[in-house]
């Protein structure tokens, strides 16, 4: 079985260093684990969820090639690729992608993306015209994986995630003042503090778990609500649909109504925010390449890390499905 290969296409893109309004990736978006080992993995504790069968430990849940599956009935059965992986390089796709295909803030939301699009994006990863900014290590994991991935392993994931029907995974809320978060040690998804109190949103999106520990122990009922700066969801409304009098275009033209995908090019509604943030930051950076990469590059030239927040906060807020 050959590998997943891609010929690199870095001197088609070079970096532009005349960019409008470069920016440094913000901290808050590009999440990195504080030092620490995860004091999690030596609680003996088992780990059960209401509706499932499973009786886990977190060392086992969080081992990388023994990720749970906390309810298998709620979904088609997965390929090899996704539960298992394939030791001892590439993990199972389910790891961070969730069995659901929601993800984490940290990692895609893959669910209802078009094969086409999901194996274009291992071939970018593979050939090294996609990264990213930042020491966040899931890019770093992701190119790895793509190299070692045979184009059948690829081709059975995208196939597995594309036939999951879209779900809203996060919760948008407007708020001027939100509750203190941190990123556990050896962790890099962000949870509200306990007892931490409150603290002013600014230009920021904060994305946690609607249950820290549900998210924690990897359930796919565990999703997300994200607290973006009070008028965000408006103004980023305005920048998306009118292009804000040239400074970027209508996302539509090229997501499609409702910004739900439109061939092969991806589905963005109701999306983590968080996850464009850094996105919609690569591309400005031009470390996020590859055949389609080249027509985003223009569209986010010109925006302020304000506008990026606007934009992801209004298309976060859409229903992923396509309805009101």
């Amino acid at each position: 079985m050959r590998k997943i290969l891609g010929l690199s296409l870095v001197a088609l893109f070079p970096l532009n260093a005349a960019l409008a309004q470069p920016i440094d990736p913000p901290s808050w978006a590009y999440m990195v684990s504080p030092p620490g080992t995860d004091a999690r993995l030596a609680d003996p504790t088992i780990h059960t969820r209401e509706g499932s069968d499973l009786s886990l430990t977190q060392a086992v849940i969080q081992d990388p090639f023994t990720p749970p599956d906390w309810y298998p009935n709620e979904h088609p059965p997965k390929p090899s690729i996704v539960e298992f992986g394939r030791g001892p390089i590439v993990q199972p796709c389910m790891r961070c992608h969730l069995p659901n295909g929601g993800g984490h803030p940290e990692s895609g939301y893959l669910a209802g993306l078009s094969a086409d699009y999901i194996i274009q994006q291992m071939r970018d990863f593979a050939s090294g015209v996609r990264s990213g900014l930042g020491t966040l290590p899931r890019s770093t994991a992701m190119i790895e994986f793509a190299k070692e991935a045979t184009e059948e392993e690829v081709a059975a994931a995208a196939e597995y995630y594309a036939s999951l029907p879209p779900v809203r995974w996060t919760r948008v809320i407007e708020a001027d003042i939100v509750p203190v978060s941190y990123l556990p040690d050896g962790t890099v998804m962000r949870h509200v503090l306990p007892g931490g109190g409150t603290e002013p949103i600014g230009l920021r999106v904060i994305e946690v778990p609607e249950d820290s520990h549900g998210a924690s122990i990897r359930d796919s009922h565990a999703d997300f609500i994200a607290y973006v700066p009070e008028g965000a969801i408006t103004q980023g409304e305005e920048l998306a649909t009118t292009g804000g009098g040239g400074k970027t275009v209508a996302c539509a033209i090229c997501h499609g109504p409702g910004l739900t995908g439109l061939g092969a090019i991806p589905a963005i509604a109701g999306r983590s925010p968080a996850y464009m943030v850094r996105q919609l930051i690569d591309f400005q950076h031009r470390v996020r390449n590859g055949p389609s990469a080249a027509l985003m590059h223009s569209v986010v030239d010109n925006l302020t890390e304000e506008d990026i927040v606007n934009l992801v906060s209004y298309v976060a807020a859409l229903d992923p499905a396509g309805g009101s």
